[in-house]
């Protein structure tokens, strides 16, 4: 691919193979190849669209992490792009990484396996209105692996009735299902499946795991959804077996979204989008009248985050993000859900993107009896959701809302 289209950089990703051709069989083997920027990052996505020669030279490439890297930083004399932007699409794109696994299990329409994961976090209660959420307070709280089954030889009806035998084997030792439980699960089958009443879909068990399986009335794909994992996505070939034969191979832990910091060994720093949230209320009724998503990047040569404030990346690195309200109305559960709509175009630069449209008034419920209480027509805001989807993989936040606390004199 050459070119711009709709303003989004057309890259290249340089990996390299050693043993042949065969991708499965030589699957650990394959590494990404990059270049040093002036902001101490390795970039791997090269944006050639902007390239201002048809050679660059990375001079001698060695060994550093996983990674091959090149001698020879990149920047404004390779690429037409500011300094500053090479940096952030640097800082940003070891989530990518991902694409090692498309590359090593597609390619053949009829056969193709697509793995992905959802990562989840959580933010800890705003401390007041007025002023954007801090970015360091979000915390990293598991992940969930899941398939996209687009493959031949997978029958859905034969996995839900547990006529074929299914096997995603995870690397050794395995993964822990919580941090500090004591065993390490070693395989996702599909177990004593029990078919639901609506026939598309199925649980399946193997004792120690869960998993859920569907199609959308005998279309393919077939997607699997594992239950979280609490603890570090173990590094190595995650394999998907079918009846004892090999069909797809992956590596999940190139997509976790913390890396060691490194300026402190002992610091874990997500290297995706974290986003913040500002709430506006009127200040007469106390209404919640908007929400202000912003994004953030973890910049590691300053050891602080960054607000992003030039949203080309973002056009360039996110399929999607959504962000809803939930919470209760009496004793109902309700929510404003995060929608599509919601996600059409993107922030200006420099500026958040601001929901001001719900189904129904919300208002924040009050920490007391000193507090406003929300009225009968009104829904108690609890939590706000953040989600993007990045790379295939989807990242979700959780803002848990407090109980602001208001003049009970200006209640209406």
């Amino acid at each position: 691919m050459t070119g711009d289209e709709g303003g989004v950089l057309a890259t290249t990703v340089v990996m390299v193979l050693k043993g042949g051709d065969d991708k499965l069989a030589n699957f650990d083997s394959i590494q990404f190849v990059g270049a040093p920027t002036a902001g101490d990052e390795t970039l791997l996505n090269l944006a050639t669209s902007v390239a201002k020669t048809t050679k660059i030279e990375l001079g001698a490439v060695t060994k550093q992490g996983d990674d091959l890297v090149g001698a020879n930083a990149v920047g404004t004399a390779q690429f037409d792009l500011p300094e500053e932007r090479l940096a952030e699409m640097a800082r940003l794109d070891d989530a990518m990484r991902v694409v090692k696994n498309q590359f090593a299990n597609g390619g053949d329409p009829k056969r193709s396996i697509t793995g992905v994961q959802e990562f989840y976090f959580d933010a800890p209660l705003l401390d007041g209105l007025g002023k954007i959420s801090d970015p360091a307070t979000v915390t990293f709280n598991g992940w969930s692996p899941a398939l996209h089954i687009d493959h031949e030889d997978f029958d859905f009806a034969a996995l839900c009735a547990g006529t074929v035998a299914f096997r995603f084997e995870l690397p050794t030792p395995g993964a822990k299902r919580n941090v500090g439980d004591a065993t390490f699960l070693t395989a996702l089958t599909n177990t004593s499946p029990q078919m639901n009443p609506d026939g598309n879909s199925c649980g399946v068990s193997n004792g120690a795991d869960t998993a859920y399986i569907k199609h959308d009335a005998g279309q393919k794909p077939i997607y699997m959804n594992f239950q979280p994992f609490k603890s570090r996505i173990p590094p190595g070939a995650w394999s998907v077996k079918l009846d004892g034969e090999l069909k797809a191979k992956f590596d999940l832990d190139v997509s976790y979204p913390l890396v060691t910091d490194p300026k402190d060994a002992a610091k874990l720093v997500p290297r995706v989008y974290v986003p913040a949230i500002e709430i506006v209320t009127d200040a007469m009724t106390h209404d919640v009248v908007r929400v202000d998503l912003w994004f953030y990047a973890y910049d590691k040569k300053s050891g602080t985050y960054r607000k992003v404030e030039n949203y080309a990346t973002v056009k360039q690195t996110l399929d999607g993000y959504w962000f809803g309200l939930d919470g209760h109305k009496g004793a109902d559960s309700v929510s404003d859900p995060m929608s599509s709509a919601d996600s059409y175009g993107l922030p200006e630069d420099g500026m958040p993107k601001s929901r001001s449209s719900f189904s129904q008034k919300w208002r924040l419920t009050a920490t007391d009896d000193a507090g406003c209480p929300a009225p009968t027509d009104h829904a108690r805001v609890e939590s706000i959701g953040v989600q993007y989807i990045m790379y295939g993989n989807r990242y979700s936040t959780t803002f848990n809302l407090p109980r602001v606390k208001t003049n009970p004199g200006d209640c209406n």
